[in-house]
């Protein structure tokens, strides 16, 4: 301080102007000033009164050191005043410097979580990577297995193939055997009326011949006292037994021709059986055939459904394989939604969308086989309702021709006797003979009719042979069920309704050999009662 009073005014005014003083210092210098304004005024006053008492100088001096005293003091404020903001300013530096090193802390601490994060960022991309080619392993297995389902998909549409021609090799079948039933219908409708001409013409010439019993009962009476018409009677029978031997004849070679077509016949019945039994022997051959061929059958049936539940075991094992391939597809776009992962996402989808397909047609061949088979069924329920409907009618036929046959023979036995009994009367006896006579002309068209069934009984046994002809070779291919069981059941129907006609025939040809046996000895009888009467 003492070094600055010293100095000039002028350098003081011009260091306070260049420095930088606080508020505090600017106070201090301004109170210094007016201070040592004072002082000038009272020293120059003192100076005056008197310069060399020394009490003066003593109070100079005092006041001097009173002076210095009091800059010491303003100094000594001053300095705890700059200590003060020396203090703060450290203080503030202080808070600051913490604040730098909270702060660089911080930094370290998020630098080692960036750290962190790229460790497991790097982590992550390992796995990615590993990812990425597992999914490249598992889209190979894909499409592996994709070209595995391909070739079952050709493998169902070919069988698929096979089933509609046999399907259609079916239907013709069908087509076949409803053609043979319209037949057998026309043939029995044909045989109806001629069995119902042959009837009516027999109840007529039975009304009629109970017509001329009634009159020749009302006119016995009257020929009793004609006696003398004997003469002219017995002219007249000598006439009728020459007709009636020449009948005779004629009708003993008719019967012998008879006799001749019913040998014939029953020598084609025996050609029939044995034709029948090697038929029975083939076809027992061939049941044979068939229930090996069907074991067979059932057992690739089961190979069939055990391969299906493998596939759909590996359709499961798919799809869940797809499930986690989508879910680890949807973890890795979250992770990094990459160009890479999106191809493989939309192949993924691709490979989940013709899977899905190939499932969906597989659905699909199920439920046509399902249909085939169905129609199967009900083709075969139909063909055997036709069957049964058949063999209704045929026994219907049958006992009313057994009930036609009764009462021919119940009215014949009731024309002997009365015919006996009224030999006398030419009418009588002419009536017998015509109505024997229609039946004999009766009998060669039954036995043609006959005949023409056997003929086409012997076509059915031919056609059915060939159907065994072709069915061989066909064996030869793969079988499913439903075309062994199809197959058998249309060969046991065939079969059952040949041997029911086969059987049907020959009672039939039995019964009309019987007749005429009947007839012959009905014949023979009058001829030989006829004589000893007259």
């Amino acid at each position: 301080m003492l070094m600055q009073v010293q100095c000039p005014g002028d350098k003081i005014i011009e260091a306070i102007r260049n420095s930088e003083i606080s508020h505090t210092e600017s106070q201090l210098l301004v109170d210094l000033i007016l201070n040592k304004q004072q002082e000038h005024s009272i020293i120059t006053d003192e100076w005056s009164e008197g310069k060399s008492d020394p009490v003066q100088k003593l109070k100079k001096q005092l006041a001097e050191r009173e002076k210095q005293v009091a800059e010491g003091q303003e100094a000594l404020t001053a300095v705890q005043a700059k200590l003060k903001e020396i203090r703060m300013e450290q203080q503030s530096e202080k808070s600051q410097l913490l604040q730098l090193l909270n702060s660089s802390s911080l930094r370290q601490k998020r630098i080692q979580e960036l750290e962190d994060l790229r460790n497991a960022d790097s982590a992550n991309f390992e796995m990615v990577v590993e990812e990425n080619k597992a999914l490249k392993m598992q889209m190979n297995q894909l499409e592996a297995a994709m070209i595995t389902l391909q070739e079952t998909d050709a493998h169902f549409k070919a069988e698929n193939l096979q089933l509609g021609e046999q399907l259609q090799l079916l239907t013709r079948q069908r087509k076949e055997q409803d053609t043979n039933y319209q037949n057998l219908l026309i043939k029995l409708q044909a045989l109806e009326s001629n069995h119902s001409y042959a009837l009516s013409a027999a109840q007529e010439e039975t009304r009629r011949l109970s017509e001329q019993l009634m009159l020749t009962t009302s006119t016995l009476a009257q020929e009793e006292h004609k006696n003398e018409m004997i003469a002219q009677l017995q002219s007249e029978l000598l006439q009728l037994k020459e007709e009636r031997c020449e009948q005779i004849n004629g009708s003993t070679e008719v019967t012998k021709n008879q006799e001749v077509q019913i040998l014939n016949l029953t020598t084609e019945i025996s050609f029939l059986k044995l034709q029948l039994t090697k038929f029975q022997q083939t076809l027992h051959e061939e049941e044979a055939k068939y229930l090996e061929d069907q074991k067979a059958a059932d057992q690739k049936c089961k190979l069939l459904e055990s391969e299906i539940e493998e596939h759909r075991s590996k359709n499961d094992q798919l799809r869940k394989k797809n499930w986690k391939l989508v879910e680890a597809l949807k973890a890795a776009e979250s992770r990094n939604a990459t160009e890479c992962h999106k191809s493989t996402q939309v192949e993924v989808h691709e490979a989940v969308d013709t899977h899905q397909n190939n499932t969906a047609e597989m659905v699909k061949l199920k439920l046509q086989a399902d249909h085939y088979r169905n129609a199967l069924d009900e083709s075969v329920t139909t063909l055997n309702a036709l069957q049964d409907q058949i063999v209704a009618e045929e026994s219907t036929w049958r006992s009313l021709l057994a009930e036609k046959d009764e009462e021919i023979r119940d009215l014949k036995t009731q024309c002997i006797p009365e015919k006996t009994a009224l030999t006398p009367n030419p009418p009588d006896s002419n009536g017998v003979q015509f109505a024997f006579k229609c039946i004999e002309k009766s009998l060669p068209v039954i036995i043609d009719e006959l005949e023409n069934k056997i003929s086409t009984l012997e076509s059915q046994l031919a056609g059915e042979h060939e159907n065994l002809n072709v069915a061989k070779p066909l064996n030869t291919q793969p079988h499913t069920p439903e075309n062994n069981f199809v197959s058998r059941q249309e060969l046991d129907a065939t079969c059952i309704k040949l041997s029911s006609q086969l059987k049907l025939q020959k009672e039939f040809l039995e019964n009309e050999s019987s007749q005429n046996n009947d007839v012959a000895n009905c014949l023979k009888v009058e001829t030989r009662n006829e004589p000893t009467e007259y």
